[in-house]
């Protein structure tokens, strides 16, 4: 599992440990050797992949499987590369065991074409250049909670995934009709380090005026920009919380301010909002947080606490119980060559 930020954890039974100095591949190897005596052995290791684009999962990673998963990492540098790195780990720790990959752009590939489209020439929709969005596997487990089998559900719903990356997806008795991500995760909210929606022009100016090398650009805007970058700091909102400089409380209230607006744009693409769900480290464990979006958000019937009106739900995200299930019914359905 992970924490707050994203850092790797692992729990068995009463014992926890962290994962922070031998990368993920390491990590991975970690992992596999603290398990690796239990019984059963380990017969199928399921993964997380930020992108697949047109690829629907879950789908067994051959190896044309992992030559389409490559191919995208331009779109998602750090977060794909990290997903061939635990694949290639786990295939060599354990080079018997099925790989098998699910993606968080499945969940919105049913999205409707007002909110895939983007405004260019219809030849690069056609090339794949649209908006896919993010953080599934979250939203998923968010919506099986909300829609599963005895639970009352709401009609339309709005769920904010807030940690290092955040997004924001409308749902409709389940399925996402929008979201704030679009071709790569660097778009929409502001995040830890990442820009969120930027006007594109500030990247031409930067390029051609600033005379700013293109790695030099995406690291910018990937790594040394949102709440680090207003900050000047971190771009960990709970220290930010507690920081008394005005950068700081500038940083979070850019996050929170663009947070609620980011509410209500999904609430009209939902047609409306009978429930707010936060989940996601920021989401689940900084009420602060939580309140300071809720406070902007009265227009929309949501009030902080959610006494009365709208009901504000807290979901912790369970995007490893989203996988654990996606590897079983793969496994059950077409087995590993089917």
């Amino acid at each position: 599992m992970r924490d707050l930020y994203g850092r790797a954890r692992l729990i068995i039974g009463e014992e926890e440990e962290a994962f922070a100095s031998d990368g993920l591949a390491g990590a991975v190897a970690s992992v596999i050797a603290r398990i690796g005596g239990t019984e059963p052995r380990i017969g199928a290791v399921a993964h997380r992949v930020v992108h697949g684009a047109g690829l629907r999962g879950p789908l067994f990673v051959d190896e044309a499987a992992q030559a389409q998963i490559e191919a995208l990492v331009p779109l998602a540098p750090l977060h794909q590369s990290s997903a061939l790195l635990a694949i290639e780990a786990a295939r060599s720790a354990l080079p018997d065991a099925i790989q098998i990959a699910s993606f968080d752009t499945d969940f919105h590939a049913g999205m409707p074409d007002r909110a895939a489209r983007l405004p260019l020439p219809r030849r690069f929709h056609e090339a794949g250049i649209r908006r896919y969005g993010f953080h599934g596997l979250s939203y998923r487990s968010v919506a099986e909670r909300i829609w599963g089998p005895g639970t009352p559900g709401h009609a339309r719903a709005v769920a904010c995934h807030l940690g290092s990356g955040s997004s924001l997806c409308a749902l409709v008795e389940g399925r996402s009709v929008e979201t704030t991500m679009g071709l790569t995760a660097l778009g929409g909210l502001p995040m830890a380090t990442r820009t969120g929606d930027l006007d594109p022009g500030v990247v031409l100016h930067l390029l051609r005026q600033g005379g700013l090398p293109l790695s030099e650009a995406e690291r910018l805007l990937s790594q040394e920009s949102g709440l680090a970058g207003i900050s000047g700091s971190t771009g960990d909102i709970g220290r930010l919380l507690h920081e008394p400089d005005e950068a700081a409380a500038q940083a979070v209230e850019v996050y929170c301010h663009r947070a609620a607006m980011g509410i209500a744009a999904m609430a009209v693409a939902a047609g409306g909002i009978d429930a707010l769900v936060f989940t996601g480290g920021v989401g689940e464990h900084l009420p602060q947080v939580r309140e300071r979006i809720c406070s902007r958000l009265r227009p929309l019937g949501i009030v902080p606490g959610g006494k009365g009106g709208v009901p504000v739900l807290v979901l912790p995200s369970d995007e490893e119980g989203v996988l654990r299930a996606d590897a079983l019914t793969l496994l059950a359905h077409k087995g590993p060559h089917g």
